[in-house]
This record gives C-alpha cells, sequence and structure tokens, in this order.
C-alpha cells in the first residue's frame, strides 16, 4: 500500500509527501498574519459617514446675502454636475460661504477632488477681493481625534490675543502630521489692521467712503509690471506697494484736495492694529482657553495618529514654542476608549478560542488530535488578517467581532477531516494513504458546507449605504476565515493517474 501511494497526485499529496513545506507555509502564513495585524489601521468602527468635500471660499466684509448670490450660487451651479454627488448644502455667513458636497459611500476620492476642483475653475468671474476657494475632504460632523487645549498658565495673561500665533504656528505643524486631515480652531481673536474714520474729516474734504476703500484696496496689493529681455535673461518686474507697516498704510494717499494738496488716510483715519470680534468661544476648567479638534483622514490608524499628535505637542512645550505664559496639552481622545471596547472583543476572541479548544479535548480525548484541529484557529484568524490588509479594511469591532464568530466555524471542517481520516487509519496500515483518503472522501461535502456558508455573507459585501460599509468588515473576516479553513483542513482534491488505484484500495481494504 505504501507503493501505491506514490501515484497519487493533487495538492494533498504533495503536502503529505513534504510536511516541512507545509509547516514553512504555515509559519509564514503566521508570520505575516502577525505582521498586517499591526499595520492594519485601527479605529472603533468602520467608515461609515459618507465621504464629503468641502469648498469654502472667504470675501472678507460681504453680507451674507452678498455672498450667496454673488459666490455660492454661482459654484453650486456648476457643482451640482460632479459625477456621483448625492447632496449638496451651503451656508453663507459674514465674508464667509461653504459648500458641503456628499459623495456615494466607497466614491474615489481624489478623483472627486480633481472632479469639484475643474467644475470650479468653470466659474465665469468672482467679485473683487474675493479669495480662492479653499478645498478640504475633511468631515467635521464625526469625533475630533482628540482635543487640544491651549491656555495660560498665570490668572493675568489671556491666551486669546494668540489666535493668529496658532493659525500660523500651532495648527501647521500639527496639520503636517500624516492622517489629520483638518483642524478646526475654536476661541481667541485674531489680530487685523482697524482704519477707524472721521467722517467729518472726509466731509470737510469731500470724500466718500468708497473712495477710501478703493484707495486702502488698491494699495494692499502687489501688481505685476510684465517682464523684459536682456541679454539670454528675461526679467520679471513686479511692483511691490503693499505697505508692510501701519505707518505706511497711513501714508497712502486717498485723494487731492482742490488746491493739489494730497489728502493721506492718516489725514483723514487712525490706523492701529487690533483684534477682530469674537466668533467662537473654548472654555477650560471654568478659563478662557483656545481649542484644537483635528480630523482624522480616512484609511489611517487612530491609535497611531493620535500618539503623534501627543508627540508634536509634547515638542511644542518642551522647546518652548509657545509664548511664555502659554501651556498646549491634549486633554482628551479616542484611544482609551478604543482600546478598551477592542479589548473586550479580543477578549472574547481568545476566550472562544479557549473554549473551542476545551470541547475538543472533552469530546475527542486525545490531546494529539485536539491539538492538530486547535492549529486551525490561529492559522485562519491571522490568515483572515492578511486578507483584510490586502482588502483594505481595518481592524475594528465589527471585523473582529467577525473573526470570534468564525473561530467555532474554522473548526468544523477540521474536525470532519480528522475524524475520517482516523476512520480510515483502522482500514490501512500506511498513515499517508489514510491522510489521503480520509480528505478526498469529505472533500465534497467539506466544500458544500463552506460554500454555503460563506454564500451567506458574501452579498452582504455588495450592499450599498451605511448598512453596509457597517457589515462589511463582519461578512469579509468571515467568508476569509472559512475558505481559509477549508485550505487547512482539505489541501486540494487530489485524483489518482490510474483509474484502479481506488479500486485497488477498496479491494485490499475488503480483503483485511
Amino acid at each position: 500500500m505504501n507503493q501505491r501511494f506514490d501515484d497519487a497526485v493533487g495538492l494533498l499529496a504533495v503536502a503529505i509527501r513534504r510536511p516541512v513545506s507545509v509547516v514553512s507555509v504555515v509559519l509564514l502564513v503566521l508570520f505575516f498574519g502577525a505582521l498586517s495585524v499591526f499595520q492594519l489601521p485601527v479605529q472603533l468602527t468602520p467608515d461609515i459617514a459618507a465621504p464629503t468635500i468641502t469648498v469654502t471660499t472667504t470675501w472678507p466684509g460681504a453680507a451674507p446675502v452678498e455672498v450667496e448670490s454673488e459666490v455660492i450660487e454661482p459654484q453650486e451651479e456648476v457643482l451640482k454636475r460632479v459625477p456621483g454627488l448625492t447632496d449638496m448644502e451651503s451656508t453663507s455667513t459674514l465674508g464667509r460661504g461653504e459648500i458641503t458636497l456628499e459623495f456615494q459611500v466607497g466614491s474615489d476620492m481624489d478623483q472627486a477632488l480633481v472632479r469639484v476642483s475643474n467644475q470650479l475653475g468653470q466659474v465665469p468671474n468672482y467679485p473683487e477681493n474675493v479669495d480662492e476657494p479653499v478645498i478640504s475632504t475633511s468631515n467635521s460632523a464625526g469625533p475630533p481625534l482628540a482635543v487640544i487645549i491651549i491656555r495660560s498658565n498665570y490668572p493675568t495673561v489671556s491666551p486669546q490675543p494668540y489666535r493668529t500665533w496658532v493659525d500660523d504656528v500651532v495648527v501647521p505643524e500639527i496639520e503636517r502630521i500624516p492622517g489629520v486631515a483638518s483642524i478646526r480652531v475654536r476661541g481667541g481673536l485674531r489680530s487685523e489692521v482697524h482704519i477707524d474714520v472721521d467722517t467729518e474729516a472726509l466731509a470737510a474734504r469731500g470724500i466718500t467712503m468708497s473712495q477710501v476703500a478703493r484707495s486702502v484696496t488698491g494699495e494692499l496689493r502687489d501688481i505685476s509690471a510684465g517682464d523684459f529681455d536682456l541679454g539670454k535673461r528675461r526679467m520679471v518686474v513686479r511692483s511691490m506697494l503693499k505697505p508692510q507697516q501701519i505707518d505706511q498704510l497711513e501714508r497712502v494717499v486717498i485723494a487731492s484736495s482742490a488746491e493739489g494738496v494730497p489728502v493721506r488716510l492718516g489725514d483723514v483715519a487712525r490706523v492701529e492694529v487690533g483684534f477682530g470680534k469674537p466668533r467662537d468661544f473654548a472654555i477650560a476648567d471654568n478659563d478662557v482657553a483656545m481649542a484644537l479638534l483635528p480630523s482624522r483622514e480616512a484609511g489611517y490608524n487612530v491609535l497611531e495618529v493620535t500618539e503623534e499628535i501627543r508627540r508634536v505637542v509634547e515638542e511644542l512645550n518642551e522647546t518652548r514654542f509657545a509664548p511664555e505664559g502659554l501651556k498646549i496639552e491634549v486633554v482628551d481622545d479616542q484611544v482609551g476608549y478604543i482600546l478598551g471596547a477592542l479589548n473586550v472583543v479580543r477578549g472574547n476572541l481568545f476566550v472562544g478560542g479557549i473554549l473551542a479548544i476545551l470541547v475538543l479535548l472533552l469530546f475527542l480525548r486525545r490531546m494529539g488530535a485536539a491539538f492538530i484541529i486547535s492549529m486551525a484557529i490561529p492559522i485562519c484568524v491571522l490568515g483572515t488578517a492578511i486578507g483584510m490588509a490586502i482588502l483594505g479594511r481595518s481592524v475594528n469591532v465589527v471585523s473582529l467581532a467577525g473573526m470570534t464568530f468564525a473561530v467555532g466555524m474554522v473548526i468544523d471542517n477540521s474536525i470532519v477531516a480528522l475524524e475520517n481520516i482516523d476512520t480510515w487509519t483502522k482500514k490501512v496500515k500506511d498513515v499517508r494513504l489514510a491522510a489521503w483518503m480520509g480528505v478526498k472522501e469529505v472533500a465534497g461535502a467539506l466544500v458544500a458546507s463552506t460554500a454555503t456558508t460563506a454564500a451567506v455573507f458574501i452579498p452582504i459585501i455588495a450592499w450599498q449605504g451605511e448598512v453596509g460599509e457597517i457589515l462589511r468588515d463582519l461578512a469579509y473576516a468571515i467568508a476569509l476565515s472559512v475558505g481559509i479553513s477549508l485550505i487547512v483542513s482539505l489541501g486540494g482534491d487530489p485524483k489518482p493517474c490510474r483509474g484502479d488505484f481506488a479500486v485497488e484500495i477498496h479491494a485490499r481494504t475488503a480483503a483485511a
């Protein structure tokens, strides 16, 4: 019988002949599965929020009605033709307009960004002084990665005047962290130049507010004067007209008197640096503060990004990057809650595996057989992690729950195969032949059983919307686990090289 086994071919036959190769493959699966677990993004739940793109346009000093009619409506007219758009909302406030575009779940955001940018380029004209639209992909509706508070160590020092410093220094430092999409800043007063016009002085000189506004606006920009060739070089000429100091702005000529005497801005107005009106507030421990709320970019590990945020904040404090008297600290984040929820599910996964092994020992009453079957659990779990990494999924409560549900399923195929092999060991003396025939005999039943289990969950992968996104990780985890368990227990469908192989086995078995 040992000589006739050499006629068998197939994956199972190769596995029986080369046990060292099988062990090597198993170790590779365990190794790369462990690497995949550490590389997968970690978050509490799957990304179920519809992808959004925000278009923000600033028009300083414009009324909400003007922003809506002159900026928002022309943008909406061109943006409504963007493919994949499901919802569009706009908000107009003093000097600012914002359009939120919501796309179908699973949309390619890189393509959506390009399309939105191209459509915005078709807006014919913007009013004077309107800034370029800013396009961002962050979804501010979700919870922030962390809550960063900036406050004073001393009662006499207020953090409010440092809003411009925060916008120029702190926010860029944190936004450069991979995985941080944007940062919402609450509290503080922005620095700005105030021009307090003396209306009586204007009336005495016959100057209108419109003339003052046009003159100041014209001086607050640099103008290109063209270019000229100088030998082999082309020189670009630019008029640097923008004032850099307050006294320079006061010397701006806004009109001329009847006698031709220039009237300067400082003659009819007082120019000084001040603070803008407060638009929002932040309170920490009953003290006035500023709050930074960073939003996560999809596909990044929440734990790693939050840890990097804490490192950058500590670096800002240790290097005394903040003005004297200010302190920057992370007062809250999602790490504790996420780790707590994931640890509960991981504990259930571990306990479920232990209970499955104990049940095997109770019914099989053989330590060796229980050990062999129990090896299917880590192989399938870590193999599923490799599949989840390839599919671009994440480690979350739903995916871990899917692996927990599949723990009992992955050992079913191994139990059936091992029990049938045990039956064949009583019929033939060659252990290799018993393994080959035992698995071959139940191969069809194992494939059918696995296919029916996977068929229940695979259609969930095609579901759209938030429900589909929530259950997709569950379907992937279970389908991958039972599929890998089939490979572990079956190893292929070997066929004999000669048609009389099975007949001869049957004859010898009957004679025995």
